[in-house]
């Protein structure tokens, strides 16, 4: 964790993107306890550099969907969207949370049990033979 000093700390409240307040209020909402400012700033600082990746992640996904679109011949978008900003964060995430299925064994474990139809089953349907 950061030691931050109260110089720091009054520093960081006034060039922050978010806002010092708001996140102290809401703190104290959703537990009901008293915080203390260096909670508030650690956690600021930990989400202010997590936005930063995202933004940063974000201007990659753009980049990387107007050279597909400079291909296909189409016009580039100038602006960051909320398609890029979900892309960003999905990439971003990527190998953190596995999807549900694999967290409890899912196919891997069911192995065949998963398959609707069987090759044969499938080939045979509305083939009539004589």
């Amino acid at each position: 964790m950061n030691m931050l000093s109260n110089r720091t700390c009054r520093m960081a409240i006034n060039r922050g993107v978010l806002h010092f307040s708001t996140v102290c209020k809401h703190m104290h909402s959703l537990t009901g306890m008293d915080v203390e400012k260096r909670a508030v700033m650690e956690l600021i600082i930990y989400f202010e550099a997590s936005i930063d990746k995202v933004i940063l992640q974000a201007e990659k996904e753009l980049e990387q969907l107007n050279s597909r679109k400079k291909i296909q011949g189409l016009y580039e978008k100038s602006r960051i969207d909320a398609e890029c900003i979900q892309r960003a964060i999905k990439n971003l995430n990527a190998g953190e949370y596995p999807p549900s299925s694999e967290r409890t064994g899912g196919l891997k474990q069911e192995g065949e049990k998963n398959v609707l139809h069987k090759k044969e089953e499938h080939d045979n349907q509305g083939v009539e033979t004589a």
